[in-house]
C-alpha cells in the first residue's frame, strides 16, 4: 500500500507490472496509510486475503484493482 505515486521507482513499477506483488496506491492520505484511511486498507488487506483463497468471506467484497 502507498500514499501517493511521488516516492515510486522504476523498479517497483516494473515489479507490479510483472505481477510479482500487487500494489495499491491511496492518495490523499499520509505516511501512515493505515490510520489516515483505516476503512480502506483494512478493505484492500481483506480483498487481497479473499483473491488468495486466504481466507473465507462472509459476505461480497467489492474487487479494487490494483493501481493509481
Amino acid at each position: 500500500m502507498l500514499a501517493g505515486v511521488d516516492r515510486l521507482d522504476k523498479d517497483m513499477m516494473v515489479g507490479q507490472m510483472q505481477g510479482k506483488f500487487q500494489m495499491q496506491v491511496f492518495h490523499q492520505v499520509g505516511h501512515a496509510v493505515h490510520e489516515d484511511a483505516p476503512d480502506k486498507a483494512a478493505e484492500s488487506i481483506a480483498g487481497f486475503l479473499s483473491r488468495q483463497k486466504l481466507v473465507q468471506t462472509k459476505t461480497k467484497l467489492t474487487p479494487h484493482l490494483p493501481g493509481c
